[in-house]
């Protein structure tokens, strides 16, 4: 794959050494071993450096384990939606689904090696329309937490009774 697609560069970010994924370091060490076109760091990121990374990528990779993800979130697949990147991610991450039903979001079908490089040929076939898809939901997505805390900001020295536990229980009865 790599053969077929000269122009592509993989940029890999994961902090093992500390965590509960310290067993993953030898697949970093054989990642880090591939060549010139693929760049892997380990440290944690200033969030200027996460977003350096993040402003130079076509496509982000998230080949998470779908027994974990299969009901957990995923912040980078957050901030790839918010700023327009399209993304590769496993099926079964329940995260993804919305890029997979907005076509900005091609799956890896199978979890292995194979099913990464399939999804990962396939999405660099199709870069320019999963490219302008996840433009197109980045700018059709919501803030909820901006606008739950512009509420308390315009809502903070209104006098009103009971501050911010009111005016949660008052938006929560006011959706419901």
């Amino acid at each position: 794959m790599l053969q077929k697609n000269a122009d592509a560069r993989f940029m890999i970010h994961g902090v093992v050494g500390g965590s509960d994924a310290e067993a993953d370091q030898p697949i970093f060490d054989r990642l880090a071993g591939m060549g010139e076109r693929v760049l892997v760091r380990q440290d944690v990121l200033s969030p200027q450096d996460y977003l350096a990374w993040l402003a130079q990528a076509d496509l982000l990779l998230l080949p998470y384990d779908p027994e974990v993800y299969r009901s957990r979130g995923s912040g980078v697949f957050s901030d790839a939606r918010a700023i327009g990147i399209p993304v590769v991610a496993t099926q079964g991450c329940a995260f993804a689904q919305p890029a997979f039903d907005g076509g900005w979001g091609v799956a890896i079908e199978a979890y292995s090696g194979a099913g990464l490089g399939a999804a990962i040929e396939s999405a660099l076939g199709r870069l320019d329309e999963l490219g302008s898809r996840a433009n197109l939901a980045a700018s059709q997505a919501h803030d909820e937490l901006g606008r739950v805390l512009k509420a308390i900001r315009d809502g903070a020295g209104t006098g009103k009774p009971a501050g911010l536990a009111g005016m949660i229980r008052r938006w929560i009865t006011a959706g419901a």
